[in-house]
């Protein structure tokens, strides 16, 4: 049970609403393709609202009824406008809502009435009324957002409709009454706010006050005269405006120096059939009747348009009328009336298609027949929720073309557009609709400005918040913030559509190159075309739900640039009782409304340096993963190996948790599956280190060795190089001899001469080393990173040995590991070089230092010196300190009273031995820290960090890492390379680590997106560096291979591209997404242009078959309707025997229902549907002679015509299993004897094929005689789980096959002799088949004999010879002998059958989910043989295949491919119908409605589909969908969803919901594959390398023992991260 059914439609329609984006199916890649480009630099981006709409206060002080409050209480049920959003009392919180989107400008109206109240100054003001609209303006003004003011929308006072009859007051003359008071009121606006107020606008939509107020009366005043109503309102309207922007330009504009208009609203009128020219003439009209009306008086001469006086005199004779129904102005009023607006201000919302519709004469004349016009919508412009409200964005630049040729090339400012969505529960906050809407509508403006050189100065977003939308009321919502009208305190909540529309305003349009830009562009093609869907019922203007594709394509950038960060949204928020916003059942929808909120956090990055980089490395660039000896090997006590100084460390109890490394991963034992994980990644290289107390266990060779530890680390490169993996050795990795720092006080040892003890043991040490393994090791590493030993060893003694020494014994222990390290290389050098060819080098460590201020810039190179310099001046430079560092110290020495310095002083000996002893430049490199000068305050306690005078810390924008130090900052490595190439002479540098910590956690972060998105920076800038900066950057280190003890935080971080159970005596391994990832990287060498890893872009042949596919006892239902007989599936799910005993009874009642399903299927765009015909339900006993249900016939008559009145072919298959019950009973089902070729069971399966192909066949072309023959036959009748549940495991599966192929055959023979002639149809049969694949290369002969016996068992006798497998026949042979029997357990076919059943497929049906590794497991007697052991094979599965949610269906896309190249060459190259191919979901709550791992499974096996035909010339025919809906799964019933449409089966009505998968599959279908350039294929090449390379786990629960979290990536795809990527401030 996923939810109560009103929950699960509330949860449906939230996942729902982050994908709502509009259709247009009206695209045009020419005339629609995204502008980039901006608006000028004094362009006025507003938003609007109306008094009416959001004020509320509607009686509060003297205010006046308007005509609207009139008709909202007239009705007790309707909404009304007497609270609305409140903006009387809020209006603060209004301006500060435009203020956060940036807005300079704001659009609203000015309530006549709560101004005079009775629409007359001489009847009084209210004072109350002018103080708000003061407040208003002053508070827009302090925030620096400018009013533009309308003096009427549509709320005229009651009192001047009951006492002058509002509009239409006599309109004859110039000094009529309404003019006159219109003209009063817009006076004293101007008087009282015109000091402030620069743009004033006198009427809103004339039009819809004039036709729906006085002329349809639908509106309030709600006058009906459509004959003349609206013609004489119009008249005065016009006449009202003339006068209102007179009385300003001869009292006003002088001082003020504003500007005045009217804002007039049009549809574009789109000739439907433009090459008609009655057509054209009729649009032309069409928009003349429209704007003209108002537009042609006011802009062009003071008259009305010539063809519309025209068209209504003519009505007018016809009539039989003396004068027009149109008014005239006399001359003095055409003057009067003629260029009284200083700009044009337009409200569009769509476009109609208009065609001629002759003269139209009618007894009842009207406005809208007056235009002689049809009018109508495309069949693909999208509806919103107004029935009149299409989008078609392109409307908007014919509409302003129109307006520059028509109206003298005016000003225009668009004062409304938007886009409505549905009033729902929970509230629709993510409104991509919305968004598309702005973004399309806005980039059409544009081009209308910048290429049509339109004078357009502003565009006006409708509108700022949800408001009361006149006769809908609440109903429908506009707003870019979500009001909340069942709060008292209207609490306002931003949607998403207000940020994006901030970010457009930031932008100021559409900027080449800008991060936005980038946004829209991948937006821009599903904003256009994603198609639409009904969603929870809704018809005529429902919200449709389209593809997830929008926001599938930021979430690179998005996990990329860093963990998520909360940025506030200002907005007070009130909470309920349980302290939820607003009641508890809308906490969900109000969530959403954080995620706008949710942004990545990456301040350091610049969109120049930390761009992408395409390209590859050297072809000889080494790849390696890297660990080191204690924190991997364990066995810390293991033979004869002496204890180090960590081992003492932590068995003091020093690390996090008590931790230890006496086990750590246990890869002293487990060393061989390691070197198998870096194989199965592709890695040729791996550094470790070797314990030196491992192999000399007191640190001394003459204290003996241990010839364990030597054994164990022979045996460990040996099986490297078995693998082709080449071994890099670090001989010190800081596990010192304990003894050696007991008896000589370790790396503190006399170091002022070259002999000293301790470099004399090093030098041992390593020259056994090179001894024992230099004949296979050629990469040594003699210390790594000698700063954290010195320093953190000997400095600060908080690591190993814990000496504490701050002020020098750093120094001493560096100075000894510095002689060390040489004395070590010139041994190599001088005994081992000539003979063993390899290289000697030291890596160290180093953290970027960026100056915080460029004052800095000396502290940050000075930070350099101190911490790599220190090492790397005397190793690769000149023998000696670096020059500051020396400098700098002995300045301390002064101001210490010192007579010399701490650090000590190498002799010029020393100086020559050791420079230049590196034969490349080993680097770990992690994080960049900021650095400031601290120079140059003396200190009480001298230590190192005091020494360098200078302070760190990090960017407040640097995303951190689980380690406390570990930012990350990408382009630091860069850096820091550049600086190695030309301070120490352009060495050859290995990166030697880079990694990112995860913390331990439960559950374990197996899909490590932060740490991919580390790698993929980190190493594109590494690359940066060598091919741009010509750095030698020779290798890339990823640290680490496993999670591991990591020092002093034990098991609390994890650093690993595979997880380590810690908890696990066997310490399993488990790969990480990123271990998939560094193999992507490792195979393409880099970022290589154009490489996606293999997609193939292209498309299928023209007659390729897209189908979906059901069976009858999964979807029907109706399982005991009219007279249909019980199947074998009904009787065992009678039985309980299903998952949760679930049963088909109803399963989604397709026998009702199918004209639903065949709707969903026209949606697709899908013109095949295979499903199955019930045995049962058309001969209840299974035999004809018995009785034939008509009821049953009629079903499959209805179903099939439905389909093909729906123009979607049928492809019916005869049996899906559910055989009739009574044919089980009588004669054993297809356990019947099986030695002749008349058997019953072949003739009652015979008479059943030819009874459906002589009622169906006229219209069938496509028959299926059986489906998966191998389930029936092993399942049912072998093992025995299945139905009809028969037990015989050692032969029922044999038999049950060899009747099943010889019924096949049978119907065969019976549609060749009879039907085929007449019908022109074929007949085929499906079979499934995983592919098998050798574990091995010795597995690869089990492989085969694997698909034999799989899929040859069927086929081998239809397609090629009409006898089984040669390797099974033989196979089965030798088994009888093993077994002591006289004949196979392989049933034989005669000569007669081999010939009948030969060549009976006229294509090749096959089924195919998943892969499996195949091992070889011959040949051992099994006691009791059945046909698992027969196959003489195991399987298994990578583990790097990720599961779905049935536990046998693993995603290995490349399986399909090899199965149809094996059919291709093995069965004669026949036609191939691949009729089933799907993923399975958990059934859970909430539903998978971004079933984003279904996306990917089809994406992915259908490029591989198109592989095996377009590369690989297989004839592959067609792809079918398992499956159309969720349904019932068999023995998981329920609890396994395959559908491109969801099923609630709690509901009966048994709902469908389509899924996001559904969208994905129909664009496929439209695109016919993946063409080369589509906007489809750009998504698909976004989605792809992640479909490929998250590695999926189950997510409730264990999986081998792994506690593993499901991909992130499915998390991502649920929250607007493209909104906060790309949008957010």
């Amino acid at each position: 049970m996923i939810m109560e059914t009103g929950t699960f439609v509330n949860y449906f329609l939230l996942v729902i609403s982050l994908v709502i984006i509009p259709v247009n199916g009206g695209y045009d890649k020419e005339r629609d393709a995204l502008l980039k480009g901006t608006f000028p630099q004094d362009f006025i981006w507003s938003s609007a609202t109306a008094a009416y709409q959001i004020e509320g206060a509607w009686n509060v002080s003297d205010k006046g009824p308007s005509i609207w409050d009139t008709l909202a209480h007239q009705d007790n049920n309707r909404d009304t406008g007497d609270v609305a959003c409140d903006s009387y009392h809020k209006y603060p919180a209004d301006i500060q809502l435009m203020k956060q989107m940036g807005l300079k400008y704001y659009r609203f109206s000015i309530s006549w009435p709560r101004i005079f109240p009775t629409g007359e100054q001489q009847d009084g003001v209210n004072q109350d009324g002018v103080d708000y609209y003061n407040r208003l303006i002053s508070e827009l003004i302090v925030n620096d957002i400018e009013p533009m003011v309308t003096l009427f929308h549509w709320d005229l006072p009651q009192a001047l409709q009951d006492r002058y009859g509002g509009f239409l007051n006599n309109h004859t003359t110039n000094t009529t009454v309404i003019h006159d008071l219109f003209g009063d009121y817009a006076r004293f606006c101007y008087w009282i706010f015109g000091d402030r107020v620069k743009y004033w606008i006198t009427f809103n939509d004339p039009w819809i006050i004039a036709l729906e107020g006085y002329g349809i009366g639908t509106y309030p005043p709600k006058h009906r005269d459509p004959a003349e109503g609206q013609y004489i309102a119009a008249h005065n309207i016009i006449l009202s405006h003339a006068k209102a922007y007179h009385i300003y330009d001869d009292e006003f504009r002088a001082a003020q120096g504003g500007q005045v208009s009217i804002a007039l609203s049009c549809d574009w009128g789109e000739p439907k059939y433009p090459d008609d020219p009655d057509t054209v003439e009729a649009a032309e009209r069409y928009v003349q009747f429209f704007v003209g009306w108002f537009a042609h008086a006011i802009y062009k001469n003071g008259d009305y348009p010539d063809v519309m006086k025209a068209t209504m005199t003519r009505k007018g004779r016809e009539e039989g009328r003396n004068s027009s129904r149109l008014p005239e102005f006399t001359p003095e009023q055409k003057a009067y009336i003629n260029r009284t607006s200083d700009f044009f201000a337009l409200n569009y919302y769509t476009t109609v298609e208009v065609a001629d519709s002759g003269h139209i004469v009618t007894e009842n004349p009207n406005y809208f027949s007056d235009m002689d016009v049809e009018k109508g919508h495309a069949a693909d412009w999208p509806q919103t929720p107004f029935t009149w409200l299409y989008t078609v964005p392109w409307g908007i630049r014919k509409l302003l073309g129109f307006i520059r040729d028509e109206y003298g090339d005016p000003d225009v400012y668009i004062t409304e557009n938007g886009r409505p969505d549905h009033d729902r529960d929970p509230a629709i906050l993510m409104d991509m609709d919305r968004i598309c809407s702005y973004m399309t509508h806005t980039n059409e403006v544009m081009k209308a400005y910048n290429l049509d050189n339109v004078k357009v100065k502003a565009f006006t977003a409708w509108s700022l918040m949800d408001g009361y939308e006149w006769l809908p009321g609440y109903t429908v919502r506009f707003g870019l913030y979500y009001v909340d009208f069942n709060d008292p305190d209207r609490t306002r909540y931003p949607k998403a559509s207000s940020v994006f529309y901030k970010q457009l305003v930031r932008n100021n349009g559409y900027p080449e190159g800008s991060e936005f830009t980038k946004y829209v562009e991948n937006m821009w093609y599903f904003c256009h075309n994603t198609t639409e869907a009904e969603v929870n019922g809704y018809t005529g203007g429902a919200s449709q739900i389209s593809s997830p594709f929008s926001l599938f394509l930021a979430i690179l950038g998005v996990v990329c640039c860093g963990p998520l960060g909360i940025r506030e949204v200002n907005l007070s928020l009130s909470l309920a009782a349980d302290g939820s916003i607003m009641e508890p059942r809308k906490v969900f929808s109000l969530l959403l409304g954080v995620t706008l909120a949710l942004t990545p956090i990456n301040g350091a990055y610049d969109k120049e340096r930390d761009a992408l980089l395409k390209g590859t490395f050297p072809q000889d660039f080494i790849w390696s993963s890297a660990t080191a000896a204690y924190q991997i090997e364990g066995a810390w006590n293991v033979s004869d190996k002496g204890p180090s100084v960590w081992d003492t460390l932590a068995h003091q109890g020093r690390v996090y948790n008590q931790d230890t490394g006496d086990v750590a991963c246990d890869s002293y034992h487990k060393y061989p599956e390691d070197v198998a994980l870096m194989k199965q990644m592709g890695l040729k290289y791996y550094r470790f280190s070797i314990s030196w107390p491992r192999i000399f266990p007191t640190g001394e060779q003459q204290d003996g060795v241990n010839q364990d530890g030597v054994r164990y680390y022979n045996a460990l490169i040996n099986e490297l190089i078995a693998n082709d993996i080449q071994p890099m050795v670090t001989l010190f990795h800081w596990d010192l001899p304990q003894i050696l720092q007991d008896r000589y006080g370790g790396f503190l040892n006399n170091h002022t001469t070259n002999t000293t003890v301790i470099h004399d043991l090093f030098g041992d040490y390593a020259r056994f080393c090179y001894q024992n393994f230099g004949d296979r090791v050629k990469y040594w590493i003699t210390f790594n990173e000698p700063w954290i030993t010195s320093w953190l060893g000997y400095g600060v003694g908080n690591f190993a040995p814990q000496h504490n020494e701050p002020a020098e014994g750093q120094y001493k222990a560096a100075h000894n590991i510095i002689l060390s390290h040489a004395k070590a290389y010139h041994i190599y050098d001088d005994e081992f070089r000539a003979a063993q060819n390899g290289q000697v080098g030291i890596t160290l460590n180093c953290d970027w230092g960026t100056p915080k201020t460029p004052g800095d810039a000396d502290a940050a190179i000075r930070y350099i010196q101190f911490s790599m310099g220190w090492f790397a001046h005397p190793i690769f430079k000149n023998g000696d300190y670096p020059e500051v560092m020396k400098t700098t110290m002995t300045r301390k020495a002064q101001e210490e009273g010192r007579t010399t310095s701490r650090l000590p002083e190498f002799t010029p000996e020393q100086k020559a031995y050791i420079s230049g002893t590196g034969d490349f430049f080993g680097l770990n490199h992690y994080t960049t820290v900021e650095v400031t000068d601290t120079c140059c305050t003396p200190i009480e306690n001298p230590n190192y960090d005091s020494d360098k005078d200078i302070g760190t810390g990090h960017a407040p924008d640097w995303p951190r890492a689980a380690s406390s130090w570990l930012y990350v900052v990408p382009w630091g490595i860069r850096n820091l390379l550049g600086w190695i190439k030309e301070e120490y002479g352009d060495p050859e540098i290995y990166v030697t680590e880079n990694g990112r910590s995860d913390h331990d956690q439960d559950p374990a972060i197996m899909m490590d997106m932060e740490r991919i998105c580390y790698y993929m920076m980190y190493t594109n800038e590494v690359m940066k560096a060598s091919n741009l900066d010509s750095v030698k950057v020779k290798a890339y280190t990823a640290w680490s291979l496993l999670d591991n003890f990591e020092w002093l935080s034990g098991y609390s971080e994890r650093f690993g591209l595979h997880y380590v159970n810690f908890n696990d005596p066997t310490r399993t391994r488990y790969p990480k997404a990123s271990s998939v990832f560094f193999k992507q990287l490792v195979r393409n060498n880099g970022y290589p242009e154009g490489s996606e890893d293999a997609l193939l872009k292209g498309t299928f042949p023209q007659d390729f078959i897209w189908s979906s596919a059901t069976a009858a006892y999964q979807i029907e239902g109706a399982w005991n309707v009219s007279d249909k007989g019980p199947s074998i599936w009904d009787t065992l799910a009678h039985q309980g025997r299903v998952n949760n005993q679930d049963t088909g009874d109803v399963a989604c009642d397709s026998y009702h229902k199918y004209p639903e399903d065949v709707a969903l299927m026209k949606q697709m765009g899908l013109k095949y549907y295979r499903f199955s015909i019930s045995w049962p339900r058309l001969f209840p006993t299974g035999e004809q002679q018995d009785g034939v249900n008509q009821d049953g016939v009629r079903y499959y008559n209805a179903l099939i015509d439905e389909l093909i009145v729906n123009d979607i072919q049928p492809m019916v298959t005869l049996f899906h299993w559910d055989l009739p019950q009574v044919l089980q009973d009588r004669y054993g089902g297809f356990l019947n004897n099986h030695t002749t070729n008349t058997t019953v069971i072949h003739d009652l399966f015979g008479d059943y094929a030819r009874f459906c192909y002589q009622n169906f066949g006229d219209r069938v072309k496509y028959w299926i005689t059986f489906n998966e023959p191998w389930i029936t036959a092993w399942l049912g009748y072998g093992i025995g789980n299945f139905a009809p549940q028969h037990n015989d495991m050692a032969e029922g599966q044999y038999i049950a096959a060899h009747n099943i192929i010889l019924s096949h055959a049978k119907a065969y023979h019976i549609y060749d002799d009879e039907f085929r002639a007449a019908q022109g149809g074929q007949v085929g049969i499906t079979l499934n088949c995983d592919w098998g694949t050798p574990k091995t290369p010795a597995d690869a002969d089990a492989a085969l004999r694997y698909v034999q016996f799989f899929l040859g068992w069927f086929a081998h006798p239809i397609y090629k010879n009409g006898d089984y497998p040669e390797v099974m026949k033989t196979t089965m042979a030798r088994k009888a002998q093993e077994e002591g029997r006289t004949t196979s357990r392989l049933p034989e076919f005669t000569p007669e059958q081999k010939l009948s059943i030969s060549g009976t497929g006229d294509f090749f049906g096959l089924n195919h989910y998943t892969t499996v590794e195949v091992t070889d497991a011959c040949c051992s007697p099994i006691e009791n043989p059945n046909y698992d052991t027969d196959k003489d094979v195991g399987t298994g599965h990578a583990p790097d295949w990720p599961r779905a949610a049935s536990s046998w269906l693993y995603v290995v896309p490349w399986g399909i491919r090899n199965l149809l190249g094996f059919i291709k060459e093995e069965y004669g190259d026949p036609e191939i119908y691949v009729t089933e191919n799907g993923r399975s979901d958990h059934d859970q709550d909430p539903a998978i409605m971004m079933d984003m791992e279904r996306i990917c499974y089809y994406m992915m096996y259908t490029n591989e589909v198109m592989k095996a035909s377009n590369v690989d010339n297989v004839k592959v025919k067609a792809y079918t969908a398992w499956s159309l809906l969720d349904n019932f799964e068999w023995l998981s019933g329920y609890s396994e969803r395959f559908g491109l449409h969801y099923v609630d089966f709690n509901d009966p009505t048994r709902t469908r919901y389509p899924k996001a998968s559904s969208v994905f599959f129909k664009q496929l279908v439209r695109n016919n594959g993946y063409p080369e350039g589509s906007e489809f294929t750009k998504y698909v090449e976004n989605m792809w390398y992640f479909c490929h390379n998250t590695t999926e786990a189950e997510v409730n629960g264990y999986t081998g023992g792994a506690s593993q979290i499901s991909s992130l990536f499915s998390l991502f795809l649920a929250i607007p991260m493209m909104i906060a990527y790309s949008l957010i401030a």
